[in-house]
């Protein structure tokens, strides 16, 4: 089976949880693109040795980690206060962490491999 076989069946889960990470199906889907469009241009280095299903997250959460911006005010300049940025980070890893195990049901150790942090950190997170 060809890696877009394996992965095309999990995209609509994906795009749910970009969806719900971007705020909008726009947003989410441009999320989506890039990490499709990435494992096209270079898919010698989607993950290999976990499910297909975990490789395809772990490469739309680099995307995402590389890409989405800190919270801008009102004119767009970017939040000034470093505590709020931390915090805000913090959020948003929790965030991700809850929505790959509680909505997406992957397990503490497959969230910990999408979003390469530990099992222990995930599982700190989601309590």
């Amino acid at each position: 089976m060809s890696l877009s076989q394996e992965i095309a069946q999990h995209l609509p889960l994906l795009r749910r949880y970009a969806r719900a990470l971007a705020g909008t199906q726009s947003g989410g889907d441009a999320y989506v693109r890039a990490a499709l469009e990435a494992i096209i241009q270079a898919p010698d280095q989607f993950p290999r040795g976990v499910p297909p299903r975990v490789g395809l997250y772990r490469t739309f959460h680099v995307i995402w980690s590389a890409t989405h911006t800190l919270p801008t005010g009102p004119n767009g300049e970017l939040e000034a206060c470093r505590f709020r940025d931390r915090l805000d980070a913090l959020s948003m890893t929790r965030r991700q962490a809850l929505l790959l195990t509680a909505m997406e049901d992957f397990s503490n150790n497959e969230g910990a491999i999408i979003l390469g942090l530990s099992p222990e950190d995930v599982t700190r997170m989601v309590k």
